[in-house]
């Protein structure tokens, strides 16, 4: 009669551990581009990365919240927009930022809604330091 745990002749004792999957975790990375215009008519596109923290792989349909941040110059910082976009089958939602004024701008992520993980309501990701000429 086999016992779990107990001795097998000539074999030893054999132990199986059993390891709770991790809990649904997400990546979030961000990345600018641009489209030069003249003055006050460049384009701004961030693109904000949604991925499973525990296996790699794109979050689609992911739901993302993120707002533009223009900082002046003693540091006060002014919501430009809050936008909301859903991410395709690579992962990536897009934010524009058209027609900025010159400055600096930060593109912060508050918020990402996608079935079966929790993004920590205190949570912010943000790119920062955007320069607009």
């Amino acid at each position: 009669m086999f016992e779990p745990g107990a001795a097998t002749p000539g074999i030893g004792t054999v132990t199986h551990v059993v390891e709770p999957a991790p809990p649904p975790g997400m990546f979030v990375d961000i990345s600018i581009t641009s489209k030069a215009g003249s003055r006050n008519t460049s384009t701004y596109t961030g693109l904000v990365w949604v991925e499973d923290d525990y296996y790699g792989g794109p979050l689609n349909k992911a739901s993302v919240t993120a707002g533009w941040w223009r900082i002046s110059t003693d540091n006060t910082r002014t919501l430009v927009a809050t936008k909301k976009a859903s991410t395709d089958r690579s992962g990536v939602a897009k934010f524009t930022l058209n027609r900025a004024p010159t400055g600096n701008y930060d593109l912060c992520v508050t918020n990402v809604v996608v079935k079966g993980y929790t993004w920590p309501a205190d949570q912010v990701v943000c790119y920062t330091d955007i320069y607009v000429p």
